[in-house]
């Protein structure tokens, strides 16, 4: 647990708002969402920056696109060898999950012709869900990153 007051600023120099933030299970982890395009990873214990990762590997093409959500993935005994992950979204329908400790990109996946506005992951980390635009919540298998289910209406 945290016992002192701790502030983590991201640079001026940066140009860039916080969309959103959260805390990772075990409360020592937090990432944020911000309007360049980029997932930042604190460690609060050290109040250090241990991860800055941009949504494309590589040059940007399209823009910056704001991370507008973001999870973090729950831990399991089938999971833990991997560690800590993020799974983060845009407004051009484009997913990512990064590796917490290193900022490695781990996944991206599309959605095309939307916008994701939100997502969860299932208690257990084995699914996890979409919803944007086209008012489809889809489902993915956490192993394959493959929708199991698209539920409408």
């Amino acid at each position: 647990p945290l016992k002192h007051k701790l502030t983590l600023r991201i640079p001026a120099k940066d140009k860039t708002e916080i969309m959103l933030a959260k805390f990772a299970q075990e409360d020592s982890l937090v990432a944020c969402g911000t309007s360049d395009g980029y997932v930042r990873i604190y460690n609060l214990l050290k109040n250090t920056k241990i991860a800055k990762q941009h949504q494309h590997q590589g040059p940007v093409v399209h823009g910056h696109t704001p991370v507008n959500a973001l999870r973090w993935r729950p831990a399991s005994e089938k999971l833990e060898s991997v560690g800590a992950t993020v799974l983060a979204a845009n407004t051009n329908g484009h997913l990512f999950q990064f590796l917490a400790k290193t900022g490695k990109q781990l996944w991206h996946g599309v959605e095309s012709d939307n916008q994701i506005f939100a997502l969860d992951y299932s208690s257990d980390g084995r699914h996890f869900a979409t919803g944007g635009r086209d008012n489809v919540i889809r489902i993915y298998d956490e192993e394959t990153k493959k929708t199991a289910h698209n539920l409408k209406g």
